[in-house]
């Protein structure tokens, strides 16, 4: 029997009523030895070009069932074995409630929709736990999606989701924060900025699972932006566009209660996913729902930055091999386009826009994968920025030494001006290093002997200091001879030069502001003696400073 003939019986049954059978049918094969490994022989498509590792969890493939199917935690084994990649359980609450009056779940056959009024109808925290942990953990990832009590006040709903933070800590792969169904009163102004940061900031205290979050189609794109932004920048790991809408206008079938999802918000969420994929694809997992029954609109929404996709209505309407006729649809279409992994495929629409202000910044690429968050891309931009300050410190740290033996603080202003010329010549000294590094090795020599004269006359010793002339005397016939002999003289130099360098820093460091000054004196008198040597001593300097 194809699923045409048994969909008008399942048809002639109240949608609630329906939905109840398939349950019951898709827990009896459960319950049936080999039952479900017969169903996963026609239900489950696998395809390596599928899967992905997204938090560290592995997804078969990207295909999920949406919040609100399998309220209560019964179905996610059947489900699992009918080809999906994830399951979402729930919503649930803390405390058992009944939810609205019925009539509440209402078909619009003609446009293959529905609209449910269900409000959080869920047996408990207490109950689903218990059966959670029967199966916990999985063989694909399941998400805990939790929402508050309708007699819960928005004052006390962080109380409520703490609550189920703590319980289901250790019982999920990650979280669902459900804050935008339309069927619970008031729910929907609990998507306001203040309330999503202390939410997400109490959840990340009390769990280490990835906390996604579930926003309406029925605000504007900036609206939602803003929000997402405040999510992640919170400690999100994903967000999900979107839940079922509002937007009756829709629908001429549609009642003016409760909210509306399949193909009547196709457009509506095609459109508001792509709008916030463009600011926040690359920052954390965006996952598409709403209106989604086909691989061609589920390859759409992958290529307009969704990691994952979740289905509910199509269930209804196609059949319970949705979920496998969807991937092996995405398989094709994946190496039509030449995609080697549906990785490659993820935000594909959006990456030849990066620099525009869309989608994936440059910086940014290497976490899409994994799921990393704003701050993660803040921290890499924070840290090339003190990378850059650091090289600027070492530049004014050059300077700074230069200054020290200024006279006073005009003749330090000026050595600080003539920064930025000292750095251009490191650069030409850095281009013309292979044809000027023997030169400057001899003249490094020059310099320490030069340093050497200058400390024998500090100490007042005459005789040293004649010694002192008498070695800066030598020096230049030894850069001399070591010009015609580089081969031979510049490592010698080299060595000695390094040596000397070592010790000068050394003996600088010690001194004291008054032999500074009276340093800085004999400079001059040195500087006036020797004529080119200071520039040789800053040559040396700037070149010790690059190797540093």
């Amino acid at each position: 029997m194809n699923y045409d003939t048994l969909k008008k019986i399942f048809f002639r049954f109240d949608p609630e009523t329906a939905h109840k059978i398939a349950e019951f049918g898709l827990r009896a094969l459960y319950a049936t030895p080999g039952g479900l490994e017969a169903l996963a022989k026609f239900g489950v498509y696998k395809d390596e070009i599928l899967t992905q590792n997204i938090w560290n969890l592995s997804f078969d493939n990207p295909v999920g069932i949406a919040g609100g199917f399998d309220k209560n935690a019964t179905m996610i084994a059947p489900l699992a074995a009918l080809g999906f990649g994830h399951i979402d359980f729930g919503t649930f609450t803390p405390r058992p409630q009944s939810g609205n009056e019925k009539p509440r779940l209402f078909r619009l056959v003609s446009e293959q929709s529905i609209q449910n009024a269900m409000g959080f109808n869920n047996e408990g925290a207490d109950v689903i736990e218990r059966r959670v942990r029967k199966i916990y953990p999985f063989k694909i990832p399941i998400a805990a999606n939790i929402g508050k009590n309708k007699a819960t006040s928005n004052e006390d709903a962080l109380s409520d989701y703490e609550a189920l933070g703590r319980k289901f800590n250790g019982l999920c792969d990650f979280f669902i924060i459900n804050v935008s169904s339309p069927n619970t009163p008031n729910l929907r102004a609990l998507q306001e900025n203040s309330f999503i940061s202390e939410l997400i900031g109490a959840m990340k205290k009390i769990t280490n699972r990835p906390l996604v979050l579930k926003l309406a189609p029925d605000m504007s794109a900036d609206q939602a932006i803003a929000l997402c932004e405040c999510a992640v920048q919170s400690g999100a790991s994903g967000i999900i566009i979107n839940n079922t809408s509002v937007d009756y206008s829709l629908s001429p079938n549609a009642r003016d209660f409760g909210g509306l999802s399949g193909r009547v918000i196709t457009e509506k969420s095609r459109e508001l996913f792509a709008q916030v994929a463009r600011e926040l694809f690359g920052r954390t997992i965006l996952i598409s729902c709403g209106g989604i029954d086909s691989a061609q609109e589920a390859y759409e929404r992958i290529k307009s930055g969704a990691s994952l996709v979740q289905i509910f209505t199509a269930f209804i309407f196609k059949g319970p091999f949705v979920a496998k006729s969807i991937n092996e649809g995405l398989a094709k279409l994946l190496r039509a386009d030449g995609f080697n992994s549906i990785g490659e495929a993820v935000g594909v629409n959006l990456k030849d826009r990066a620099g525009e202000g869309y989608g994936i910044r440059n910086d940014q690429t290497e976490n899409r994968g994994d799921g990393a968050d704003l701050r993660a891309c803040e921290d890499k931009e924070a840290e090339a920025k003190t990378d850059e300050i650091s090289k600027t410190t070492s530049k004014s740290d050059v300077s700074s030494k230069r200054g020290k033996i200024s006279k006073d603080v005009t003749q330090k202003d000026a050595a600080q001006k003539d920064t930025p010329q000292d750095n251009d010549d490191v650069q030409d000294n850095a281009s013309q290093k292979k044809d000027a590094d023997a030169k400057n090795l001899s003249k490094s020599s020059a310099k320490s002997e030069n340093l050497e004269a200058k400390k024998a006359k500090q100490s007042g010793t005459a005789s040293k200091a004649a010694k002192s002339k008498t070695a800066t005397n030598a020096a230049p016939k030894n850069g001399i001879e070591s010009k015609n002999s580089k081969t031979k003289a510049a490592p010698k130099s080299s060595a000695e030069s390094k040596s000397s360098k070592a010790k000068n820093v050394k003996r600088s460091s010690a001194k004291t502001k008054k032999a500074e000054v009276k340093e800085a004196k004999e400079l001059k008198e040195t500087r006036e003696a020797s004529g080119s040597q200071d520039a040789e001593q800053n040559s040396s300097k700037k070149r010790k400073a690059k190797k540093d």
